[in-house]
């Protein structure tokens, strides 16, 4: 009875030794979030919000732990996905990534969250930066006419070759005759709309001159680097 209650005992300590508590991975373990940029990863990315250019987000998982016949869910809470929408599905390649695509007309962090499985969740900021535009053109009427009070509206876009420039650009204007020198000035002058529309009111003050003005608008980058846009209109009487 004794030799039994012995072994007994060994057992208990025997199991008690061999089972081992296994951890389960954090999330972090199974499935980390990336930008990409030219297809490598680029932590400090940031892509123009023209409504054009897309953002890369990776989600690069542990095809050991994950199931890889599983797919990545993808949601922002700003820009859409390729899809057109809010949220969308990847499967996962052969090497353990899954790939999701997200534009922005705004300048803005979009938030992106990926799930894979029940509850397997990473997040990423995706910045959107300025939309730059390649180029502005004036907008205005063939002829026109001057007295004390007749103020002439001019629009002015702003213009992207792929996407859309970003809203609230300042515009500057001149305006100079046919012998090259300022005339007139310019008055109530918006900032770019989201269509990249700017109304600025043209003022001559010289009823006398009856003749071309030159107009010309710009918008400064940075130093020694401006668009510039030119038109012409005439003034009959």
């Amino acid at each position: 009875m004794k030799k039994c209650k012995l072994c007994l005992i060994m057992m208990i300590v025997c199991m008690s030794a061999c089972h081992k508590t296994v951890d389960a991975p954090a999330a972090g373990e199974i499935m980390t979030l990336q930008l990409y940029k030219d297809g490598k990863p680029a932590s400090n990315v940031s892509t123009p919000g023209d409504n054009y250019t897309y953002a890369t987000v990776v989600a690069v998982l542990d095809s050991t732990i994950v199931d890889t016949t599983n797919a990545v869910s993808f949601t922002t809470d700003a820009g859409t996905f390729s899809n057109g929408t809010a949220s969308v599905s990847a499967k996962i390649d052969l090497h353990g990534k899954a790939y999701a695509y997200l534009k922005s007309a705004s300048i803005l962090t979009a938030h992106v969250q990926a799930t894979v499985g029940s509850n397997n969740v990473q997040n990423i900021d995706v910045p959107f930066s300025t939309s730059w535009p390649d180029k502005l053109l004036i907008n205005l009427p063939a002829t026109a006419s001057d007295t004390f009070t007749n103020r002439i509206t001019i629009t002015a876009t702003l213009k992207k070759n792929m996407g859309m420039p970003s809203a609230g650009f300042e515009l500057g204007f001149y305006a100079t005759d046919t012998s090259g020198k300022p005339k007139g000035s310019f008055n109530n002058i918006t900032l770019s709309d989201s269509d990249g529309n700017v109304s600025v009111q043209y003022w001559l003050q010289d009823s006398m001159y009856k003749n071309f003005i030159t107009i010309k608008g710009f918008l400064v980058r940075s130093p020694g680097d401006s668009i510039i846009g030119i038109n012409k209109m005439l003034f009959t009487k």
